[in-house]
């Protein structure tokens, strides 16, 4: 806002931090949730989760200047699955459905080319069958755990198996996780000071209750 002074329009949250969202609207950043609320020649700021390539579509169309804040490692995973629907692999994406990461991963390829996955049940329910050459992505905010366990699924199953060049999982998520697992079988209580729809915060709960902690929730003040 310093640079195209205000106001500047923003697609939905660009990080889900409630506090962070709030600091923006004083500043005169406007929160919409598509780019069809947006006056033509406007500036637009994309999320850090990414966004489907028919949002930026969109607002060409509109003479919207956009400015994407994607997370560079949304980036990367955006730039390997379109490596690998090029070679003709199907993409098996581990994540939450309808997490705006995901729904902008899926936004990268025709429809019909990313199956989401998060459970190794859901292999069976996608049926794709285990001749078909696949790869594999992990939403950056998955749990390590479960996203090991969905890797290891992924490889039984099938016999060409396409991995990312490196973890997909942010180092940062990485790191609190491992944290959480250390501290919190020693803990009677932990608390996670995040925003209830942030899905790092999420898991950080989800951790701390299978390392043996009770129950928690994630707190956005204190």
């Amino acid at each position: 806002m310093e640079l195209h002074g205000a106001p500047v329009y923003v697609r939905r949250a660009i990080v889900h931090n409630r506090d962070v969202v709030e600091r923006l609207k004083q500043r005169g950043a406007v929160f919409v949730q598509e780019i069809d609320e947006m006056p033509p020649g406007a500036v637009a700021v994309l999320s850090a989760h990414g966004s489907a390539r028919g949002v930026k579509l969109a607002a060409q169309n509109r003479g919207i200047r956009v400015l994407d804040a994607i997370c560079p490692l949304v980036a990367k995973i955006h730039a390997e699955v379109e490596d690998w629907y090029r070679m003709g692999r199907h993409v098996l994406l581990i994540g939450h459905q309808g997490h705006p990461e995901i729904v902008g991963t899926l936004g990268q390829l025709p429809a019909g080319a990313v199956s989401v996955v998060s459970r190794p049940d859901d292999l069976a329910v996608i049926d794709i069958p285990r001749n078909i050459a696949v790869a594999y992505a992990v939403q950056t905010t998955f749990a390590l755990r479960d996203a090991q366990e969905m890797i290891e699924a992924i490889r039984t199953r099938y016999d060409d198996v396409a991995a990312p060049r490196a973890s997909d999982i942010c180092y940062a998520t990485t790191n609190r996780q491992r944290a959480i697992e250390t501290i919190a079988g020693k803990a009677d209580l932990v608390l996670v000071v995040g925003d209830a729809t942030s899905s790092n915060a999420c898991r950080l709960v989800e951790v701390a209750q299978g390392a043996g902690c009770p129950p928690s929730a994630p707190m956005a003040q204190i």
